[in-house]
């Protein structure tokens, strides 16, 4: 499996090294960071990467991710950029999307009518652009899968795996890096305050 995770300017790392991590240890599973310019990205906080390639109309990934961050809304403005990402999902297989990169997503016009999620804070923006916005962590629909913000990118990548290889690997990758949330305080008595 071929699978290409973007990178661009000001991406939350949590996003983009969350899922690759965890995806990165399934064997046979080819993992690259990708770009639409060459050259480093800035990904915040004092953090460079360099891309493995950069893709062009022609790339091709059997799965795409695509991660959010503060730069989306700059990232999505690039119409080049846009054309690139909307004809390489063409030829994915699957596209999976981190926090507001289902806005990236669906700016290229590929979330029409289909059943996504996003950051909460970017609900709106996410049905402006025609997807049907569903409150939930993980959301698969046809070959688009989506996750709510930053460390759903983590459960994303293990149901993923799951759907793809099977609950066993799964269950390997999950005890082999230790991955038993424990939060500090219960989500929901957060939405309270």
């Amino acid at each position: 499996m071929k699978i290409g995770i973007l990178l661009y300017d000001q991406v939350t790392a949590l996003d983009i090294f969350g899922p690759l991590d965890i995806l990165a240890r399934v064997k046979d599973w080819d993992i690259k960071v990708v770009a639409c310019t060459p050259g480093r990205i800035d990904i915040g906080n004092g953090l460079f990467v360099e891309p493995s390639s950069v893709l062009t109309k022609e790339s091709e990934f059997d799965v795409l991710l695509i991660p959010g961050g503060r730069g989306h809304a700059k990232f999505h403005d690039d119409i080049n950029s846009m054309e690139i990402i909307r004809a390489v999902c063409g030829k994915s297989r699957f596209i999976l999307t981190v926090c507001t990169g289902s806005i990236i997503l669906g700016s290229c016009g590929l979330l029409e009518g289909i059943r996504a999620t996003t950051n909460r804070a970017a609900f709106q923006s996410l049905e402006r652009l025609g997807a049907i916005v569903v409150n939930e962590r993980i959301v698969e629909d046809g070959n688009v899968f989506s996750c709510g913000g930053v460390t759903a990118g983590i459960d994303l990548a293990f149901y993923f795996i799951n759907k793809i290889e099977g609950a066993d690997e799964a269950r390997r990758i999950q005890l082999l890096v230790e991955y038993n949330p424990a939060p500090l305080y219960d989500y929901k008595s957060l939405e309270m305050m």
